[in-house]
Protein backbone atom coordinates (compact mmCIF):
# COMPACT_ATOMS: atom_id res chain seq x y z
CA UNK A 1 0.00 0.00 0.00
CA UNK A 2 1.53 3.72 -1.17
CA UNK A 3 1.48 6.07 1.62
CA UNK A 4 -0.21 9.13 0.63
CA UNK A 5 0.68 12.99 2.18
CA UNK A 6 -1.31 16.03 2.81
CA UNK A 7 0.15 19.55 3.35
CA UNK A 8 -2.42 21.68 4.31
CA UNK A 9 -1.77 26.05 4.46
CA UNK A 10 -3.67 27.50 7.11
CA UNK A 11 -2.29 31.06 5.86
CA UNK A 12 -5.64 32.97 5.26
CA UNK A 13 -5.79 34.24 1.56
CA UNK A 14 -6.19 37.52 0.68
CA UNK A 15 -9.67 37.03 -0.73
CA UNK A 16 -10.90 35.29 2.29
CA UNK A 17 -8.76 38.22 4.58
CA UNK A 18 -11.18 40.76 2.87
CA UNK A 19 -14.07 39.01 2.85
CA UNK A 20 -13.42 38.58 6.87
CA UNK A 21 -12.84 42.37 6.80
CA UNK A 22 -16.36 42.85 4.84
CA UNK A 23 -18.50 40.68 7.37
CA UNK A 24 -17.05 42.51 10.37
CA UNK A 25 -17.39 46.23 8.67
CA UNK A 26 -21.45 44.63 7.47
CA UNK A 27 -21.89 43.79 11.47
CA UNK A 28 -20.63 47.22 12.96
CA UNK A 29 -23.01 48.80 10.09
CA UNK A 30 -25.89 46.88 11.40
CA UNK A 31 -25.14 47.88 15.29
CA UNK A 32 -24.84 51.38 14.40
CA UNK A 33 -28.17 51.06 12.37
CA UNK A 34 -29.49 50.05 15.67
CA UNK A 35 -27.96 52.43 17.70
CA UNK A 36 -28.61 54.79 15.60
CA UNK A 37 -32.84 53.53 16.02
CA UNK A 38 -33.45 53.02 12.06
CA UNK A 39 -36.31 50.94 10.87
CA UNK A 40 -35.16 48.21 8.62
CA UNK A 41 -36.55 49.75 5.58
CA UNK A 42 -34.74 53.33 6.37
CA UNK A 43 -31.86 53.98 3.73
CA UNK A 44 -29.39 56.21 5.62
CA UNK A 45 -26.36 57.78 3.94
CA UNK A 46 -23.05 55.89 5.81
CA UNK A 47 -19.32 57.08 6.89
CA UNK A 48 -17.24 54.98 7.19
CA UNK A 49 -13.67 56.28 8.14
CA UNK A 50 -10.64 54.31 8.92
CA UNK A 51 -7.31 54.43 9.48
CA UNK A 52 -5.83 51.30 8.01
CA UNK A 53 -5.58 51.20 4.29
CA UNK A 54 -6.13 47.67 4.27
CA UNK A 55 -9.74 47.67 6.29
CA UNK A 56 -10.36 50.89 3.73
CA UNK A 57 -9.35 48.83 0.33
CA UNK A 58 -11.83 46.03 1.70
CA UNK A 59 -14.71 48.62 2.16
CA UNK A 60 -13.88 49.95 -1.28
CA UNK A 61 -13.77 46.84 -2.35
CA UNK A 62 -17.06 45.10 -1.25
CA UNK A 63 -18.80 48.57 -1.18
CA UNK A 64 -22.03 47.70 -3.50
CA UNK A 65 -22.33 44.24 -1.45
CA UNK A 66 -22.36 46.09 1.75
CA UNK A 67 -25.06 48.92 0.39
CA UNK A 68 -27.38 46.43 -0.74
CA UNK A 69 -26.78 44.02 2.41
CA UNK A 70 -27.54 46.48 5.00
CA UNK A 71 -29.97 48.41 3.15
CA UNK A 72 -28.01 51.82 2.72
CA UNK A 73 -28.59 54.67 0.26
CA UNK A 74 -24.57 55.62 -0.08
CA UNK A 75 -21.33 54.35 1.51
CA UNK A 76 -18.82 56.78 1.89
CA UNK A 77 -15.07 55.61 2.61
CA UNK A 78 -12.89 57.89 4.14
CA UNK A 79 -9.01 56.67 5.39
CA UNK A 80 -8.17 59.16 7.92
CA UNK A 81 -6.59 59.08 11.47
CA UNK A 82 -9.78 57.44 13.12
CA UNK A 83 -11.71 54.51 13.29
CA UNK A 84 -15.20 55.77 13.11
CA UNK A 85 -18.94 54.89 11.49
CA UNK A 86 -20.80 57.54 11.14
CA UNK A 87 -24.70 56.92 10.89
CA UNK A 88 -27.56 59.61 10.30
CA UNK A 89 -24.89 62.15 12.20
CA UNK A 90 -24.11 59.66 14.77
CA UNK A 91 -20.87 58.96 15.33
CA UNK A 92 -19.71 55.70 16.62
CA UNK A 93 -16.07 55.25 17.56
CA UNK A 94 -14.67 51.54 16.16
CA UNK A 95 -11.70 49.65 17.24
CA UNK A 96 -10.44 48.21 13.93
CA UNK A 97 -6.75 46.28 16.10
CA UNK A 98 -8.05 42.84 16.16
CA UNK A 99 -9.95 43.07 13.10
CA UNK A 100 -7.45 41.00 10.58
CA UNK A 101 -4.20 39.60 11.09
CA UNK A 102 -1.35 40.50 8.21
CA UNK A 103 -1.65 39.15 4.59
CA UNK A 104 2.04 38.35 3.03
CA UNK A 105 0.99 39.03 -0.16
CA UNK A 106 -0.98 42.20 -0.55
CA UNK A 107 -2.02 43.17 -4.11
CA UNK A 108 -1.27 46.89 -4.89
CA UNK A 109 -4.34 47.35 -6.70
CA UNK A 110 -6.34 46.91 -4.07
CA UNK A 111 -4.95 50.85 -3.25
CA UNK A 112 -5.63 52.33 -6.05
CA UNK A 113 -8.96 54.65 -5.17
CA UNK A 114 -11.91 53.45 -6.49
CA UNK A 115 -14.17 56.74 -6.87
Amino acid sequence: MEELGVRLDFRASQSLSLEGLRNEISRQIQVGRKAAGLNITDKPAVGFYCSDPYICAAARLHKDYLIEECILDTLNVVEGDEDTLVINHLDIPLNTTKWHSPVTVVDKELYRDWE
